[in-house]
């Protein structure tokens, strides 16, 4: 279920006579500017003054599954904030010297820049009721940022609601006080006792249902219009208490001016230079805003909370999970587009994801490995009689190789826990065994995984990676084992090699592919995908990654989770469980039987099939404008439970900056469409007139009725 807390704001705008402006505000701007903020709805956002079709309208029955999907349907809203996403802490400062250098005052700065966020971090950490206890990055990202977010995401989506549906004419009041309650309604129509709640992500506000529920009860139609998909809990908590649900889903794209703040240097994603900043984009802030440690989202989290204990906003998505799963040249030519994708954390309020910054920096410095090494270096091996082929030295200094060796080993221990004769597949698996000597033994195994083939679409300047599965190849090992005692016919192996391939490997596969012990070499492997396809493309016309596309140089790209792991240090793990530990077991009859595997991993080649334009948009309709949304805006696809997160490494992409001008981010009105002005528009000519004055602290309150802070910022 996904419901929203309340963060407090002030935002005062000054009425100004036109003389106050060289040459005075046009026209158009000043009715804005007097515009009601409650009354009727064409006056308030220009849309036709005549009544829609009552059966247009969203929550109709025309509608049983909401708007239609589309994926370019967009809106804009003003997020000043947004250019300095990529700032931290002043180094070598602490809280005292932070406080005299930048006070806690933030009148007359500007909205966007470090200086105010200091001052309004230092106010929430000496003089504010509830002081952020995590660090300044997920502050600034979850709150200063965040509440700005839902804040003018929320109006810009009444807008765009408003527009595209044409609602307007003597029936429509917007921000009235409906008869008999205490709410205000979005949009209100007394004469047929309608009320539309417009949300502009899939979250709701408990204390809000309690009042829509009495209205329900005195005969009002209450409608719920969501900018995202809501999840099946909130959905069916909703239709129980009588209210329609229409979800209209539509992307926000952020107007801000990007700055040398808005990229992160603390995530450098994907950038080929080391002297710029990363890359930037609504996916990375998510990223970069999660916590670092369990204890640390935890205590995040209840801080979202509110007085009440009500859930801070919609769901997050589970770290986890996280892979690399487009990457593409930007429009201008200049920088790498990408998208992570991520299944969603249905639990976020009581067990919030965390650790995204590992998750991505681990993509991205695998994506680079890739690039830099040659392929003939992308193996790992545990052999028993091989301690001098481990791995090449190169890679072993990358998290990419110690991710490899590591999930070699852990493949082994997997590989032995499934022939494990105390669980009733490895009893029926030994018990089918052929025998020497009256008892069954197994042959020494050569148990390797390798990539399988990657179903991948090429289209538009990118790639999109579907699917990089992992395959665990297995034969009989042609070498001699000290200890193997398990000697056997031909036949015999080749039996015994057929009950592997069809009761064990599958078992061992599976959890490759899925098990979230091996996370980590699924993400690695996709970057490995996503580095193919770029160094394919380099090949064609150089690129920005040209001189690191097989430099052998990955000094940019160390070991950074264990700075002190070794590849000797997994080897003598692997020794000595091979020779002690989970690899012999004891059968009933007294016998000790024995299993030995050796093998590796090969990431050498990266097979892939494109699947072709056809058969991609019939199976992933929309995709193409989920990845790109996903900049401006963590997408959920199409009811997938699947999250896309992305970001660029062009100024111009980051955040779907670019999309402004491709988009229907202006669509006129199902009504018939209204040449009104755009808030955002307004509020930006208001602020570089000096018109709009902002106070208050890092906890805000918003000047209706929304909205909490957005628990993905």
């Amino acid at each position: 279920m996904r419901t929203r807390n309340w963060i407090a704001t002030r935002v005062a705008v000054l009425a100004v006579g036109v003389g106050l402006l060289a040459g005075g505000l046009p026209a158009w701007q000043q009715a804005a500017l007097a515009s009601p903020k409650s009354g009727p709805c064409s006056k308030i956002f220009g849309t036709p003054d005549r009544n829609p079709d009552h059966d247009a309208l969203p929550g109709a029955d025309k509608y049983p599954n909401g708007s239609p999907p589309d994926e370019n349907r967009r809106y804009t809203y003003p997020n000043p904030k947004r250019a300095i996403s990529g700032i931290d802490l002043p180094p070598g400062m602490d809280g005292a010297e932070l406080l005299k250098k930048y006070g806690r005052n933030t009148k007359g700065l500007a909205e966007d820049s470090p200086e105010r966020a200091y001052a309004a971090w230092n106010r929430n950490q000496t003089v504010g009721a509830r002081p952020w206890t995590g660090s300044f990055r997920t502050w600034l990202i979850k709150q200063y940022i965040g509440n700005e977010v839902v804040r003018q995401r929320g109006d810009a989506f009444h807008k765009k609601v408003a527009e595209d549906f044409g609602i307007g004419g003597s029936e429509w009041q917007c921000e009235q006080k409906i008869p008999g309650s205490k709410r205000r309604g979005d949009f209100v129509n007394a004469e047929r006792k309608i009320v539309i709640e417009v949300k502009s992500d899939g979250a709701y506000k408990k204390g809000q249902l309690e009042e829509d529920k009495k209205l329900v009860e005195q005969g009002w139609d209450v409608r719920y219009v969501f900018g995202e998909e809501p999840d099946e809990e909130t959905v069916a908590e909703l239709k129980a208490a009588g209210i329609k649900v229409h979800v209209h889903t539509s992307a926000a794209i952020p107007e801000f001016t990007p700055s040398e703040h808005t990229a992160p240097k603390d995530l450098e994603l994907f950038s080929p230079d080391a002297r710029t900043a990363g890359s930037a984009g609504d996916g990375v802030n998510m990223i970069r805003g999660s916590a670092d440690t369990e204890a640390e989202a935890r205590a995040n989290q209840r801080q979202l909370q509110d007085a009440e204990g009500e859930s801070s906003g919609p769901g997050g998505v589970d770290f986890s999970t996280l892979q690399l799963s487009y990457v593409g040249t930007s429009k201008d030519g200049k920088g790498l587009d990408y998208s992570f994708k991520a299944a969603q954390n249905p639990d976020e309020d009581t067990n919030p994801s965390w650790g995204g910054m590992a998750k991505a920096r681990l993509a991205s410095d695998a994506f680079f490995t890739w690039l830099a090494l040659t392929p003939d270096k992308f193996w790992v091996n545990l052999n028993p009689t091989q301690p001098d082929k481990i791995m090449d030295s190169t890679f072993a200094k990358t998290d990419a190789g110690r991710v490899l060796l590591e999930a070699d080993l852990a493949m082994k221990h997997d590989f032995a826990k499934t022939v494990n004769p105390k669980t009733r597949l490895g009893a029926r698996f030994w018990n089918s065994l052929s025998l020497v000597g009256g008892q069954p033994c197994m042959p020494v195994i050569r148990n390797w995984i390798v990539p399988n083939t990657a179903k991948v679409r090429e289209q538009d300047g990118g790639i999109y990676i579907l699917d990089a599965p992992l395959k665990v190849n297995s034969v009989p090992y042609e070498g001699t084992i000290p200890g193997d005692r398990c000697r056997k016919s031909k036949a015999q192996r080749e039996h015994d090699q057929r009950l592997v391939e069809t009761m064990i490997r599958p078992v061992v596969e599976k959890r490759v592919n899925t098990a979230p012990e091996y996370a980590d070499l699924r993400r690695v492997y996709a970057s490995r995908v996503a580095a193919e396809w770029v160094a394919q493309q380099d090949e064609m016309k150089s690129g920005p990654y040209h001189d690191i596309i097989g430099s052998d140089d990955v000094s940019r790209w160390p070991l950074r989770s264990d700075k002190n792991w070794s590849e000797q240090d997994t080897y003598q793990r692997y020794l000595k469980s091979f020779k002690q530990g989970d690899y012999t077991f004891e059968r009933r009859s007294g016998n000790w039987i024995y299993t030995y595997s050796v093998g590796g991993v090969d990431f050498s080649k990266s097979p892939k099939q494109d699947i072709g334009r056809a058969q991609f948009t019939k199976e992933e309709p929309g995709l193409p404008g989920t990845a790109a949304n996903s900049r401006a805006q963590a997408t959920n696809y199409r009811g997938t439970g699947i999250t896309w997160l992305g970001g660029s490494t062009s100024e111009s992409s980051a955040f779907g900056q670019d999309l402004l001008r491709s988009s229907s981010a202006t669509t006129k009105a199902q009504g018939g469409g209204s040449d009104a002005i755009s808030a955002t528009t307004v509020f930006f000519t208001l602020l570089a007139a000096g018109l709009v004055v902002m106070t208050g602290t890092a906890g805000w309150r918003s000047r209706r009725r929304r909205r909490a802070v957005l628990r993905r910022y």
